[in-house]
């Protein structure tokens, strides 16, 4: 044996899972290098090897193995069936092999001749490079085109917690045993806890976490990186918060609300326009009604940055109230049997800074629920000027007049097609006579279509500002039934109250309401106050469902 040849070589070798696992098996690539190496006379020192991992990055066990080999001086050259095995990303393979080269190393490709330490394979190399990196870019492609259409038509591989995907049918199901989880969550959520509160409650009850059940539905255990607690199935204030923002719990599925780029290894959130929505995918767990006060207390704590203090529950109006003379918020304070609200800017600086005007939360409680009573009120009066005004406007003049109209137009089209039939024999050009009276009584037509989609959307506007009007009305006769106002409650009709005070020292309260019961003061102040008589009802009616 010819000893100069005895180079000491180490073997690598690379499958991604897009590509044809007979052909390019990691059992035939580490055949056709061993022979050569043998055929050769190398010494081959080590070998290492990635199953199922792309070749667009080098974060990879079996590299590492090389370059641990590498920085030991151990080997002189790297076999590899083809460049493509060694990486396709053309620039960071690149940089390997002058990596490689700076410490000696070469790499050669057995199947294509190709040396990295022979300078007239440099040009080849570097077409092998392009060549490998499009090829890569261009299934990745591919990938990701057939997924978004998965995406476009409604796709889930594991359901969220409380949902279990039906092995025979495939059809997304209830767990009732989660699901019961899910709604004690979204009922702690809306009685004003945090989510590191629910987290503490739900694990000092014992109550099972996401992960215990994906262990014991999908056999899916923590990633090995998981620390022990986890696996003690403890809850986490950011499981709390994902799951009181999931929207599948009201039904709705929507794909491709993220992003992953397994070439760069960066992930982040996409646009909603680039997003994919399915409304009624899943069999809803919460109703419509839990989730918008849900989603109403998450606005409200993030815009107003509130944070439970001391672990305890968050105080009722936390967040809501606004100091009407230096614009601070109010902070709660649990004096001595009752719960007060104080002027922050007062509170922290003194007199200086604000008046010292203050609160107690049963007065607020009391007044607040003075004005829904007359809220409701307003509600009950508005209904009635749809039921009454509305409705006359529609089956009384409106209706009748445009009923009249179409048959003035349909009897004078008839008498005019049966003149133009009498006529248009003794005409010499009747082929262009008949297609203007077609055409314009085609245009007529349409115009009459026209009337009558105006007339329905007149009638569905109606319908639905009542069911607008009625929807809050329930709401509100619900909440005002034990005339005591819960942290929901409050939540479900305030955006926001403002408290300043006179030099007397007497207090004003200006509430501002979300906009569904906002709507219903306005709508009862135009046509009450500024409704001319001759104002059109549909321009009212339109104003408010907008």
């Amino acid at each position: 044996m010819d000893t100069n040849n005895a180079k000491k070589v180490w073997l690598y070798y690379r499958l991604s899972r897009d590509e044809d696992k007979e052909l390019n098996s990691l059992g035939n690539q580490r055949q056709i290098l061993y022979d050569y190496a043998k055929a050769k006379h190398y010494e081959i020192v080590g070998e290492s090897c990635d199953d199922n991992v792309s070749g667009m990055h080098f974060e990879r066990k079996g590299i590492e193995e090389l370059q641990e080999a590498v920085d030991n001086n151990l080997i002189e050259l790297v076999l590899v069936k083809d460049l493509s095995r060694l990486g396709r990303h053309k620039t960071q393979t690149a940089i390997f092999i002058d990596y490689l080269k700076a410490s000696g190393v070469g790499v050669y490709s057995v199947t294509e001749n190709i040396n990295t330490l022979n300078e007239n394979d440099d040009l080849i190399i570097g077409f092998k490079g392009l060549i490998n990196d499009s090829y890569a870019k261009d299934i990745s492609k591919k990938i990701r085109n057939g997924y978004k259409q998965k995406q476009k038509q409604g796709i889930v591989i594991i359901p969220p917690f409380g949902y279990i995907k039906d092995a025979i049918t495939k059809n997304i199901v209830i767990v009732e045993e989660c699901a019961n989880i899910v709604r004690l969550i979204y009922k702690l959520h809306n009685d004003g806890l945090g989510a590191k509160k629910i987290a503490i409650y739900l694990t000092d009850n014992g109550y099972k976490t996401p992960s215990y059940y994906q262990l014991e539905h999908y056999n899916k255990s923590n990633p090995p990186n998981r620390t022990k607690m986890a696996n003690r199935w403890m809850w986490h204030d950011r499981t709390i918060s994902a799951i009181v923002r999931n929207e599948a719990y009201v039904g709705t599925l929507i794909c491709g609300r993220t992003y992953r780029n397994t070439i760069n290894k960066t992930r982040g959130l996409k646009n909603e326009s680039e997003q994919y929505r399915h409304e009624n995918y899943y069999p809803p767990i919460i109703d419509s009604q839990t989730w918008e006060i849900a989603q109403t207390i998450n606005h409200n704590r993030l815009i107003n940055n509130v944070r439970a203090s001391n672990n305890h529950k968050i105080y009722k109006y936390s967040g809501l109230i606004k100091c009407g003379e230096c614009g601070a918020g109010f902070v709660a304070k649990n004096r001595s049997g009752y719960i007060e609200y104080v002027c922050n800017s007062y509170h922290r600086f003194g007199a200086k800074y604000c008046t010292p005007h203050r609160i107690k939360e049963s007065d607020l409680d009391n007044l607040l629920l003075q004005y829904l009573f007359k809220l409701k009120e307003i509600c009950g009066k508005n209904l009635e000027y749809i039921n009454k005004e509305a409705r006359n406007a529609l089956e009384g003049n409106n209706l009748r007049q445009i009923i009249e109209k179409y048959q003035k137009k349909i009897d004078a089209l008839t008498a005019e097609n049966k003149n133009a039939l009498k006529q248009i024999l003794k005409h010499p050009n009747r082929e262009i006579v008949l297609n203007e009276i077609i055409d314009e009584n085609e245009n007529s037509i349409s115009g009459i279509k026209e009337l009558i989609e105006n007339v329905q959307k007149s009638i569905e506007m109606v319908e639905q500002s009542k069911k607008s009007i009625q929807d809050s009305t329930d709401i509100l006769t619900d909440a005002l039934t034990n005339k005591r106002l819960s942290s929901s409650d409050i939540q479900t009709f305030v955006s926001k109250i403002i408290i300043s005070a006179n030099p007397e020292g007497n207090l004003h309260l200006e509430f501002a309401l979300n906009t569904a019961y906002n709507l219903n003061i306005e709508f009862n102040n135009i046509y009450t106050e500024g409704m001319h008589p001759q104002v059109d009802i549909y321009s009212v009616i339109n104003k408010f469902m907008r």
